[in-house]
């Protein structure tokens, strides 16, 4: 969707993927636009990772994706999305 979104406007952009939360914790390059942030994942979840994202100021935007419906329920639950 994204490839298609941005050739249709016509505007550059790239496309960085990560093996793990960590692996993203790691990164240093620049601010990441959009980030796709899967909930469950190995190691530490989505929704533990979005707090230290935001405080090291590395994405402008978050969007949560899960094939678990009980786990996104949750996840906009937290008190700490309800603090935004």
């Amino acid at each position: 969707m994204c490839d298609r979104y941005f050739e249709e406007c016509n505007r550059p952009y790239e496309c960085i993927e990560f093996s793990s939360g960590e692996e993203l914790l790691e990164y240093r390059e620049h601010q990441l636009l959009l980030l796709f942030l899967d909930i469950e994942m190995g190691g530490m979840s989505g929704v533990e990772m979005l707090p230290r994202l935001i405080e090291a100021d590395m994405v402008w935007r978050v969007v949560f994706v899960t094939s678990h419906d009980e786990m996104a329920l949750e996840a906009i639950k937290d008190d700490y999305f309800l603090s935004l």
